[in-house]
């Protein structure tokens, strides 16, 4: 008697019995028989075993290829990044140096006109010319931003609660005291 055990989804043991045969087949006498159908199902369980075996290490080595992939995108775009952000900062510096000597001009020119012109000139001409002064100043204000902007960017963020309510009345206050014709709210 010969059979297939199948315990679980995990052990096949398959059952050998002795011939029960009487004796006389010359070959047979005392050697176990096997049951072709048990082997056959024996076979087909490590066939499908070592299916999902493959399988596993297919899928192993896929994850791995696509890790390996993900990780090459992550450098690529790093790689980018870092340029970008090279390019930035040398915009940012080559802006703001370049526009300074144009501005300096223009605030030296209003200078000489408030001090030497400004009987000439009257009140609406005096303040045309504080207004170009007070814009000149506010534009080197920007200039100087966008340089510490850049160098901001080249350090890591760190993150930090902000009171925003503060910061906003801070801005409106500024707002005021620089343009007091201004309607602020």
């Amino acid at each position: 008697m010969c059979g297939l055990l199948v315990s679980g989804a995990v052990t096949l043991s398959l059952l050998v019995a002795p011939s029960a045969s009487s004796g006389d087949d010359v070959g047979n006498k005392g050697t176990p028989q096997f049951d072709r159908a048990a082997l056959f199902l024996l076979l087909v369980a490590l066939v499908i075993g070592a299916a999902a075996v493959v399988g596993l290490v297919l899928r192993v080595r896929g994850m791995r290829r696509r890790t390996l992939d993900l990780e090459l995108q992550v450098r690529e775009r790093t790689t980018e990044l870092e340029a970008a952000k090279n390019e930035l900062d040398a915009f940012f510096y080559t802006a703001s140096h370049d526009l300074r000597a144009p501005l300096r001009s223009i605030e030296g020119f209003g200078r000489i006109l408030a001090e030497d012109l400004t009987d000439r000139l009257g009140n609406k001409g005096r303040r045309h010319v504080d207004r170009i002064r007070v814009a000149t100043t506010r534009m080197s204000d920007m200039l100087d931003g966008l340089l510490v902007l850049s160098r901001v960017a080249r350090h890591d963020l760190r993150r930090a609660e902000v009171d925003l309510s503060r910061l906003g009345e801070a801005v409106v206050d500024e707002l005021r005291r620089s343009q007091p014709e201004r309607e602020v709210e």
